[in-house]
């Protein structure tokens, strides 16, 4: 067991915006965890975890940040703030008609509490620029002014993003400092509001330290590339590539999420100087953290920038195939360019687009060699296609043929399969032994590209183990590679156990395995903010509801909704779990008390990945923190007997390891 845990662990999850109390300003703030601590004291739970707070601007995703240092101006209370005093009556009317909201006004609340701060600052201007604390302040964060002069360019450029700006797009560090000099106490603001910021969120870790309470926060892994630090950093970046998730089932183009990829081999020149910065602010508030999507550490989804979808995308770092390989296996020269570049046929072409499929040979496509047109390399990328002048049919065939290709060369000379490989043209023209051939060669170099990814891996995760006393939790979903386990276990961090997507092998345990199974060195937790809610996914079709009612003790069939006797014992499973931390949702908690339900399953739901809408990331609790306390002592007993169970649980030796776990 790691030095750091003395016993298992119990928490619960929420995002700050979520929180609710009798001060708060129409949204949940930093300042509102102190009366969260008191109910976790009182019901026995040990930890909260929060979702990244860092600050997003008017994006209320908070993994989508522009800055990795810099806290989210929304959660500021501004009763708090010196100066506001002349604004009381305002602030306190502004929170009245937000207290009945049943979701967070996230766009509305951080408008007014901007123009109010602006305003107090503008009050306050000379004293502030003369506060010899604050100049302290600034000259121990070296991130903040960066930070406040890009939110300065970008106020005067529109609010565009750096890459549009018309001037300021390529300032070095020197030059930032200049800025900074040059425009005074305008960027003063943003140092000014950021202190206040970090004044209020150190109280509250203070209260919870006090209380017992730890603090878990959430480090992603990517930066937004608007965001401070690809603008001030950028040679930590690779603006080429956009960072991603390959195929599923969910998703048959793969998730492209936009953000940049990280230059690697710079940062390590550096001594990963910002990655420890960045992990130097972070302890300053928390006692563990969530390391976001782990597996990009070992390797990632690297797309192409120029990519709209992630087809077209390979793993980085890889052990590509080189055209030497592929010539020695018995591919010449055409049938490489075959399986590697968009081609089509001189009939394909006619079926396609019928009278404009000659002028489009001829415009767009190289003389045809061996019965084959291939696609002229400036027209193989996809704003070279977009910006044809030509009909939508034209630009969706070319478009066909520019992603249907069995192996990918994002370096010259090296190649990296496709994701669908066998579904390709290429692939299928070749001969039955040309194909086995190829994927003996594929598969050849994913065992290469393991012993990389390995390497990678404990050297970056290495690197943040040692950064930081902080306990690192990571977040391993996805298709993970098989040297994850093994590195986290070395490095004690924890892995990530969702009960409700790990299968069993067991017939004890039902179709999902039993969290006991699980290895110590594990968060054990039944959702987290992108799954349904216990009763949301008790609401679900495609899963075995009926066999893990049995599994629970119930017989018969399961009911239409989910019970407060079911959530008790899909809790107390989970809590007798041998996994180090037990981690719940908080709604997924309110079940047991009828008067803190929402009418609808479906508001208790914090985000849905792939969309966007009002939906997402504007949950808010039911009741305040205070009447939680005051009002509901019943579940709060309830709380406190379940946590016992984990609290004394014993760890069982033959499930310490991290033991790889079949998804359901």
């Amino acid at each position: 067991m790691p030095a750091t845990f003395e016993r298992h662990l119990t928490g619960i999850s929420v995002p700050v915006t979520a929180l609710k109390s009798r001060h708060s300003e129409g949204i949940g703030e930093f300042l509102d965890l102190i009366p969260l601590a008191e109910w976790c004291k009182n019901a026995g739970v040990d930890l909260i975890q929060l979702l990244p707070i860092n600050d997003t601007g008017f994006m209320a995703s908070p993994y989508s940040a522009y800055s990795a240092f810099a806290l989210h101006p929304v959660y500021l209370r501004l009763s708090r703030v010196a100066g506001t005093e002349p604004y009381a009556e305002d602030i306190r009317a502004f929170a009245e008609t937000l207290e009945a909201e049943p979701r967070v006004q996230y766009e509305r609340v951080l408008r007014f509490k901007l123009d109010v701060l602006r305003q107090v600052f503008a009050d306050r201007k000379e004293e502030i620029a003369g506060d010899a604390s604050l100049q302290e302040w600034i000259s121990a964060n070296g991130w903040i002014k960066p930070y406040a002069v890009f939110y300065q360019l970008r106020g005067q450029y529109n609010n565009w993003g750096w890459l549009g700006w018309p001037a300021h797009q390529n300032d070095s560090l020197e030059d930032i400092e200049q800025q900074w000099s040059e425009m005074g106490t305008d960027v003063l603001f943003y140092a000014w509001l950021q202190r206040e910021l970090e004044r209020q969120l150190l109280e509250a870790r203070a209260a919870l330290q006090t209380a017992g309470i730890l603090l878990k926060g959430d480090i992603p892994i990517l930066m937004n590339d608007d965001s401070a630090d690809v603008w001030a950093y950028r040679p930590n970046f690779n603006l080429q590539m956009r960072a991603g998730a390959p195929p599923d089932v969910f998703a048959t183009t793969g998730q492209h999420w936009g953000f940049p990829t990280y230059n690697w081999r710079y940062l390590e020149r550096t001594r990963f100087a910002w990655w420890k910065d960045r992990l130097e602010q972070a302890e300053k508030f928390f006692d563990a953290y969530r390391i976001d999507h782990v597996l990009g550490f070992f390797r990632i989804w690297s797309i192409p920038s120029t990519e709209s979808t992630a087809l077209l995308a390979h793993y980085e770092p890889n052990a590509f195939m080189t055209h030497y390989e592929l010539l020695a296996a018995g591919f010449d020269a055409h049938t490489i360019r075959l399986i590697s570049k968009p081609w089509t046929t001189a009939q394909q072409l006619q079926d396609a687009l019928g009278s404009t499929a000659q002028t489009t040979a001829t415009t767009y496509f190289e003389p045809e060699t061996h019965g084959v047109l291939f696609l002229k390399p400036a027209f193989a990328n996809e704003p070279a296609i977009f910006s044809l002048p030509e009909p939508e049919a034209t630009k969706q065939f070319l478009l066909s043929l520019h992603r249907d290709r069995a192996l990918l060369e994002p370096i010259a000379g090296r190649y990296a399969p496709f994701w669908y490989i066998k579904r390709t043209r290429g692939f299928q023209r070749l001969t039955e032994d040309r194909q086995r051939r190829l994927l003996d060669l594929v598969e050849k170099h994913k065992t290469k590209a393991d012993a990389i990814w390995w390497d990678q891996g404990l050297r970056l995760l290495s690197m943040l183990r040692e950064a930081t006393p902080m306990i690192p939790c990571a977040e391993d979903l996805g298709a993970v590679p098989d040297c994850v386990p093994d590195v986290l276990e070395m490095l004690d961090i924890l892995s990530l156990k969702i009960e409700r997507w790990i299968g069993s092998q067991d017939a004890s345990d039902g179709p999902l395995m039993h969290p006991k199974r699980y290895p110590l060195l594990s968060v054990c937790t039944p959702g987290v903010h992108d799954t349904n809610s216990l009763r949301g996914w008790w609401l679900e079709d495609g899963w075995q509801k009926r066999e893990y009612y049995h599994s629970l003790g119930f017989t018969g069939e399961p009911p239409a909704t989910l019970t407060p006797d079911i959530a008790e014992r899909i809790l107390i499973r989970n809590l007798e779990t041998n996994s180090l931390l037990c981690i719940f949702q908080i709604q997924d908690l309110f079940i047991l008390d009828p008067d803190l339900l929402m009418e609808d399953a479906s508001e208790e739901r914090i985000n849905i990945p792939g969309t966007v809408g009002d939906h997402n990331w504007s949950y808010r609790l039911p009741t305040t923190l205070e009447a939680l306390t005051e009002e509901h002592a019943d579940f709060t007993s309830i709380v406190q007997r379940l946590v016992r169970t984990h609290r004394t649980a014993a760890p069982r030796p033959e499930a310490t390891s991290q033991e790889a776990a079949r998804p359901v």
